[in-house]
C-alpha cells in the first residue's frame, strides 16, 4: 500500500504512525471579506421631518389690546398699524362675525371683500394687499396625531374647503389653512371669548 500516496490526500494535518493515517482536525476562527463583493445591506433610517407647535392670542376687531392679523411665516399676530403696513404677509384675519354671531377667522380677501354681499370688515378696509388664504375644515382626531410634515399635508389634502373664506370658530374648533405664498398650517382653537372685543388662542402645527 502506498501510504504516503495516501497522506498526500489529506488536506489539513495528520502524521503517519505504523503504517496509518492519523488525521487531526484543525479549527479556524474569524472571516474573509472581499472589498470588491460586500454583503453589508445595512440601511439608514429615512428620518421625516417633524412639526412644530406654537401658540398665539388674537382679538377681534374692537379688541385694543391683541392684535387681530396673524401671518404665517413666523405664526405671529399683528396690530392694525403693523399689518396696515405689512399687508402682503397678512395670512388670516380673527374678528367677531355681526351677522352670524360668531367668532370667526376670515382669509384677508373675504375680511375685506365682504361675506355673501355685505360689507367687508372695517379692520381690513385698508389693506393694501389682501391676500386669499385657502382654508378648510379638518377632521379633529387627525389633527391631534399630526407630528410630521408628511402627516400635515396629508391632514391639509383630506380637508374640505370652505368657499367663502370665512370659518364660525368656537373652543376646540381645528382647521386649516394654506397662505398666497403656500405655505400650511393646521391649527386649534383653545380658547375663545366671543364678542366684538373678544379674544382667542390659536394653537398652530406648522414646518419646522
Amino acid at each position: 500500500m502506498n501510504v504516503w500516496g495516501t497522506a498526500k490526500k489529506i488536506s489539513l494535518g495528520g502524521m503517519v504512525v505504523g503504517g496509518l493515517v492519523i488525521v487531526s482536525s484543525l479549527s479556524f476562527t474569524g472571516c474573509l471579506t472581499d472589498d470588491k463583493k460586500s454583503t453589508d445591506t445595512t440601511k439608514v433610517p429615512v428620518v421625516k421631518d417633524s412639526t412644530k407647535t406654537l401658540s398665539v392670542n388674537v382679538g377681534a376687531q374692537g379688541n385694543n389690546t391683541l392684535g387681530s392679523f396673524v401671518e404665517f411665516t413666523t405664526f405671529t399676530v399683528l396690530k392694525q398699524a403693523a399689518a396696515e403696513a405689512a399687508s402682503a404677509s397678512v395670512d388670516l384675519i380673527f374678528a367677531y362675525s355681526g351677522s352670524a354671531s360668531s367668532s370667526a377667522v376670515y382669509s384677508p380677501d373675504a375680511a375685506k371683500a365682504g361675506i355673501d354681499g355685505g360689507a367687508g370688515l372695517d379692520i381690513a378696509k385698508n389693506l393694501t394687499t389682501a391676500n386669499k388664504t385657502e382654508l378648510k375644515t379638518v377632521d379633529a382626531a387627525k389633527f391631534e396625531a399630526v407630528v410630521t410634515v408628511e402627516g400635515l399635508d396629508s391632514l391639509y389634502a383630506s380637508g374640505v374647503v370652505e368657499a367663502k373664506g370665512r370659518l364660525l370658530v368656537s373652543k376646540g374648533y381645528v382647521f386649516a389653512a394654506k397662505s398666497a405664498a403656500g405655505k400650511v398650517i393646521a391649527m386649534k382653537v383653545t380658547d375663545v371669548t366671543t364678542s366684538t372685543t373678544g379674544e382667542a388662542t390659536i394653537s398652530g402645527k406648522m414646518k419646522k
